[in-house]
């Protein structure tokens, strides 16, 4: 099994948090 990203130089890591709501962002309480 080859790996394509294996292939692709190595990208930065991915900030989930933008494309998912941070629940953490504002503290309800």
């Amino acid at each position: 099994m080859t790996d394509p990203a294996s292939d692709l130089p190595p990208t930065e890591p991915i900030d989930i948090s933008a494309y998912l709501p941070d629940p953490y962002d504002e503290p309800s309480g």
